[in-house]
């Protein structure tokens, strides 16, 4: 399976053969930056048309502002401006809910961008499960549905068409409870040096 927060950034992790996959450095799973678009917007990793760039709340956030976008009546000055973002993407979903054209497609934006990455590491990786969390997640269909649609156009291979991407059960309590597992538990998950 791949866990995933997508929330200020976008970031993920590996379970494999029921075992937390590390990689060299400790950042297999680092699925934020698959490039989705070449020519797409610069990531603060050097590159250009990563998922984090297209994807992550304040991003998607200043895309939205770029097209046009004019947050709701609801929006404060605080929504706008906090440095991470987060009130920004709540506000522009709680638009997308509302039927905003600008806010429905940064949503689908992101969405799609997300099943692109999403099917890259499926085909990769041959998943059975993908969690996706953090704070973006709660805008629920308006993400989910671009993103399965996107998936499925780009999983076609019979392997790849089993994949399930479903919400994290654990809310934007995934990772804190994660970090919890590997401090109480952390061989049954992960062994240093293996």
């Amino acid at each position: 399976m791949l866990g995933m927060v997508v929330s200020t950034g976008v970031g993920g992790g590996l379970i494999l053969g029921g075992r937390l996959i590390d990689g060299g450095t400790g950042n297999a799973g680092h699925i934020g930056h698959v490039v989705v678009d070449p020519e797409g917007p610069p990531c603060g990793c050097g590159g250009n048309g990563c998922l984090e760039a297209i994807a992550r709340g304040p991003g998607l956030a200043a895309w939205a502002l770029a097209q046009g976008w004019s947050p709701g009546d609801a929006a404060t000055e605080g929504d706008l401006y906090r440095e991470e973002g987060t009130a920004t993407a709540r506000r522009l979903a709680a638009d997308a809910a509302a039927g905003d054209a600008i806010a429905l497609a940064a949503m689908a934006r992101a969405g799609r961008a997300l099943g692109v990455a999403i099917a890259s590491a499926v085909n990769l990786c041959d998943l059975d499960l993908v969690t996706v969390g953090g704070g973006l997640s709660q805008a629920g269909d308006l993400l989910f549905g671009p993103l399965e649609e996107a998936l499925r156009e780009h999983t076609r291979m019979e392997f790849a068409g089993r994949v399930r991407v479903v919400p994290a059960a654990l809310g934007q309590d995934a990772g804190l409870v994660g970090a919890a597992a590997l401090v109480i538990e952390g061989d049954r998950y992960w062994r240093p040096g293996l």
